[in-house]
């Protein structure tokens, strides 16, 4: 079989994924965009009469909560915000590329004997649903922000609040990398583990990995603990031995490839096909 004509096949599967895996599944855009204006709302009922600005609103969403260090007079909060999104990107990563088999997705594989192709495509299309959550979800803030007058990428008190610290020079730059870096790489690390266990344990199975995963993330804090990366108040930023934003990103890329690799060995072996 020529090269041209396995790349011909190969981008028909990836058009394949984006049409039914992403273009087709509007209606997780649709939830997506309804739960970032839930926390848009939520923070101008809190900061109406402020001068809070778009880059609060954004510390607001993904601020988390700082270190718990168990006491009798301390309690656990449960960072929602990050929990809502990490649980609604496993919902919408769910055993679509398991069920695909069970559809005329099947039937595209059978006319492309190559199970690369199929792997590398399937993970494209969880890369893509991640990305693009996270697009309309700072698009929806920064309309939300222009619509409430409240646009701006400056931190104002509010932010500074919200991070528990004082007010020095430079922070916006410095945070970008924790705010909007750290979390798309964690979540799309997470995302392909789950697309990787579904095949293994199941859409159910892989999301409750998931799951355990954020919830000991949230109680734990951890630079090795990844679902840590999506909360700002765990940054070494603003917590004494957070996490470090080079061993962030590196294990976020580490455990992708391990995920990628994993999955396709199995999805070589295991003979659904």
């Amino acid at each position: 079989m020529s090269k041209g004509n396995n790349k011909s096949k190969w981008l028909t599967m990836i058009n394949w994924d984006i049409k039914n895996g992403v273009i087709a599944r509007w209606r997780y855009d649709i939830g997506t965009a309804v739960l970032a204006f839930f926390f848009c709302f939520k923070f101008y009922s809190i900061y109406k009469n402020s001068q809070a600005t778009t880059m609060d609103l954004f510390i607001y969403i993904f601020c988390g909560e700082t270190k718990y260090i168990p006491s009798p007079q301390t309690f656990f909060v449960i960072p929602v915000f990050y929990l809502a999104i990490g649980l609604y990107i496993a919902l919408m990563i769910g055993d679509y590329a398991k069920k695909d088999f069970t559809g005329i997705g099947h039937q595209i594989f059978l006319r492309t004997p190559r199970k690369l192709e199929w792997w590398c495509s399937k993970c494209i299309w969880c890369v893509i649903t991640v990305v693009k959550f996270y697009l309309i979800l700072w698009a929806v803030v920064i309309l939300f922000s222009i619509l409430t007058g409240k646009a701006g990428s400056q931190i104002s008190e509010s932010g500074y609040y919200l991070l528990m610290t004082d007010m020095p020079n430079g922070l916006e730059e410095k945070i970008k990398i924790p705010l909007f870096l750290l979390p798309l790489l964690m979540s799309i690390a997470l995302s392909l583990l789950q697309m990787t266990l579904s095949f293994v344990f199941e859409s159910v199975g892989s999301y409750a990995i998931i799951l355990a995963i954020l919830a000991i993330s949230a109680y734990w804090t951890s630079t090795w603990m990844i679902g840590n990366y999506g909360m700002l108040l765990r940054n070494e930023m603003f917590l004494e031995e957070g996490v470090k934003n080079e061993i962030a990103v590196g294990v976020s890329i580490i455990l992708a490839i391990i995920s990628i690799i994993i999955g396709y060995i199995y999805v070589k072996r295991k003979d659904i096909f």
